[in-house]
């Protein structure tokens, strides 16, 4: 009994003790509202920025100070943005140092439409029988594609003059096959935050076109101010003549500016450095910077003066000749290499010539080839080597066929040869068996003319014709002896009809490059297919143009580089081709072309229907070009 007694005591004092609290809670309250009675209500309208791109949004808050039951304030008309959401609603109470306030909010989200200053009108309240109207807010809305001007103490910062290109060449005029460098810079003021670079490299015709490296980065001082600088160097090669225009250049990036975080009323690391640590918001503004188109007047070669051996060399070069062995059997090989070495286009550079006195002292073959670039810095610098093999024919040469080079000198704007006089050498005659011959010589007093036999022993001596012959099986009149008989002269005939063609090959350079161009080409097509598979689609395309080129210009017997989308159909001016595969050849070239520079170009699609397209082309060609 004592304990339900007590039990019901603790619920009595429970009871009594939420009555005290409920009228201590309703007293308070009272005093609130009377509290803010006594208060005027004021409106605030209120922005998280004043400045913003297209690109963002903006969060707009009406604040109603001394009243939690009003309505929604009435909104101006904002003609200049779109309403994407609101409002939210939210109250608030504080209580400091015995003063108590309240207020109400309502946010708002708005999507600026266009670029400009832009101010949204003044709120209205109605509440009690009177009216309470905000402030007015003005908002900044820059386009991202143009950055808003910089302030320093000095005033606005222009940023054409922080932020620009430069694009040359070092010669305005030039000779055709005249290498000219041609150089595009980007300048920004060191520290300028600009990042997502891309450059648009011009539209370049009518020139063969040499990549000189990787880009270089370096500092240079303008007017006293440090600038960092992006340098793209290329080498060109004019094909042709007349005003030839290389388009602008374009460079793309993005400058990143950055604003401070907004900072919460209560945030205790509302300080720089965790502004800093944990990031600021960063706006980027695209920014295009495009250079003047560049004229460059190509001169023709001088007709003057061009030496018989020119074969369109243009630059500056040297020439070495060495042998091995320099001593050999009548008829052994000689390596002869010969190494041209300099500045200009070395792709282009052709063979030179060997000065042979007596055409039976030497069998001359074709040579072998190796390019390579030695230099890219200030300009193409390389060498070409030729690997020519000969056989001396008697045991009474003593010296090599001499070496001549012949090149047009763009700097002193004449031609050149080079020439390396004869390499000594030693021949012997060696041991060697000799061949079966048969020689005419008169014998009788008829005149009658005979075979006699200069060798004993290698034939049987034959009193007639008839001991060549089988009485029982009539073996004379078999038409396998006649075979054998006549297999002889028919292989005489045949070896002579073979050193006609190979001396014709090697004295007749362009019925010897006519002859082989479909073999070169099926070589180079081959290693076109080889990079069919590669990462860099440019390489597949420059190895692509280079067979068609190279399988032209020996049909034709003409240089490569003269060959390009645009000199086509004058080169074939005079060869029996039609229209239609001139079409081809033209379009396949610009696609090669291209294929070099378009992003969307290495798809493997486009890469086999290039391929598909050479073959084809070459195939057509082989046909009409006889």
């Amino acid at each position: 009994m004592k304990t339900d007694n007590l039990l019901n005591n603790i619920k009595t004092k429970r009871k009594r003790m939420v009555a005290k609290a409920s009228v201590f809670i309703i007293f308070f309250l009272f005093f609130i509202n009377f509290a803010v009675a006594a208060d005027d209500i004021s409106l605030k309208a209120s922005v998280d920025r004043t400045a913003i791109t297209l690109n963002d949004s903006l969060n707009l808050t009406i604040t109603v100070t001394g009243a939690t039951n009003t309505s929604q304030p009435t909104l101006p008309a904002i003609n200049d943005f779109n309403l994407v959401f609101g409002p939210s609603v939210s109250t608030r109470t504080s209580i400091i140092n015995g003063a108590v306030s309240v207020s109400k909010g309502f946010s708002y989200v708005l999507k600026p439409k266009a670029a400009g200053s832009f101010t949204i009108g003044a709120f209205t309240l109605h509440f009690q029988g009177k009216s309470y109207k905000s402030n007015t807010l003005t908002v900044n809305v820059v386009d991202r594609k143009n950055p808003p001007k910089l302030n320093s103490s000095t005033g606005e910062i222009d940023l054409s003059k922080l932020v620009f290109v430069k694009f040359e060449t070092d010669k305005v005029e030039a000779f055709t096959y005249e290498q000219i460098i041609l150089t595009f810079r980007f300048y920004y003021q060191r520290g300028m935050p600009i990042t997502d670079v891309e450059y648009v490299a011009p539209e370049i015709r009518n020139f063969i076109k040499e990549d000189m490296g990787q880009q270089s980065h370096y500092e240079e001082a303008i007017g006293g101010v440090m600038f960092n600088v992006v340098e793209l160097r290329t080498a060109l090669f004019p094909v042709v003549t007349g005003a030839l225009q290389i388009s602008p250049a374009t460079l793309k990036c993005n400058l990143v500016i950055k604003s401070k975080r907004r900072r919460q009323r209560n945030d205790i690391f509302g300080d720089s450095f965790f502004d800093d640590f944990f990031g600021s918001e960063q706006t980027k503004y695209s920014l295009e910077r495009q250079t003047d188109p560049i004229t460059i007047a190509v001169n023709p070669l001088p007709e003057v003066g061009k030496p018989d051996d020119f074969n369109g060399a243009v630059g500056d070069y040297t020439m070495d000749v060495d042998i091995k062995p320099a001593k050999v059997n009548v008829g052994d090989p000689i390596t002869m290499t010969m190494t041209v070495k300099g500045e200009g286009n070395i792709q282009t550079i052709t063979e030179p010539s060997l000065y042979v006195i007596n055409d039976k002292d030497f069998k001359i073959y074709p040579s072998e080839t190796e390019t390579k670039v030695t230099a890219r810095k200030k300009s193409i610098k390389g060498e070409m080597v030729f690997k020519k093999v000969i056989e001396p024919q008697n045991d009474k040469i003593s010296h090599t066929p001499a070496v001549t080079f012949s090149f047009f000198n763009p700097k002193l704007k004449q031609y050149q040869t080079l020439k390396h006089e004869a390499l000594p050498m030693e021949v012997e005659a060696g041991e060697f068996e000799a061949p079966i011959r048969l020689y005419v010589r008169e014998t009788d007093a008829n005149n009658k003319d005979k075979a006699a036999i200069i060798t004993k022993d290698i034939l049987p001596i034959m009193a007639s014709f008839e001991g060549l012959s089988n009485h029982d099986n009539f073996l004379y009149r078999s038409p396998i002896l006649f075979a054998v008989l006549f297999a002889p002269m028919i292989a005489v005939g045949a070896s002579i009809l073979v050193q006609r063609q190979r001396k014709k090959l090697v004295t007749d350079v362009s019925y010897a490059r006519k002859r082989r161009a479909k073999s070169t080409a099926k070589s180079k097509l081959m290693a076109a297919r080889g990079c069919m598979n590669s990462e860099k689609p440019e390489e597949f395309y420059t190895a692509l143009s280079n067979s068609i080129t190279a399988y032209l210009a020996d049909k034709l017997n003409t240089t490569a580089a003269s060959i390009s989308p645009n000199t086509v159909e004058t080169v074939l001016s005079g060869a029996n081709v039609a229209k239609e595969t001139v079409g081809k050849l033209v379009a396949t070239l610009e696609q090669c072309d291209f294929g070099r520079f378009a992003k969307d170009a290495g798809s493997t699609e486009a890469i086999n229907e290039a391929m598909n397209n050479a073959e084809d082309l070459i195939n057509e060609l082989e046909r009409e070009l006889k």
